[in-house]
C-alpha cells in the first residue's frame, strides 16, 4: 500500500502529524499541475467488453399464441 493510501485510510482526527498533511498537500498540488497541463487523469476501472453477438444469439423469441382470425360479417 503506497504512503497515499495509508494516510488517506485515517480518520481526519488523526492526521496531526505534519509531516501525513504535507505530503497530502503535495500529492494534490501534483495532481492539479497534472491536469492543468492537460493531462488526463487515469480510471482504475477495469475495462469490461461484451460480446454482443453471444448475447443476440442466445435470445430466443417467444412464440406467439395462436390468434383466431377474424372474419368479418357484413
Amino acid at each position: 500500500m503506497s504512503t497515499i493510501d495509508e494516510i488517506m485510510n485515517k480518520p481526519p482526527n488523526d492526521l496531526v502529524v505534519p509531516d501525513d498533511i504535507d505530503i497530502l498537500v503535495a500529492y494534490h498540488r501534483n495532481n492539479r499541475a497534472r491536469v492543468e497541463a492537460g493531462e488526463k487523469p487515469k480510471k482504475d476501472r477495469p475495462k469490461i467488453t461484451v460480446d454482443m453477438s453471444s448475447i443476440i444469439q442466445q435470445i430466443k423469441p417467444t412464440a406467439t399464441p395462436d390468434k383466431p382470425k377474424f372474419v368479418r360479417r357484413v
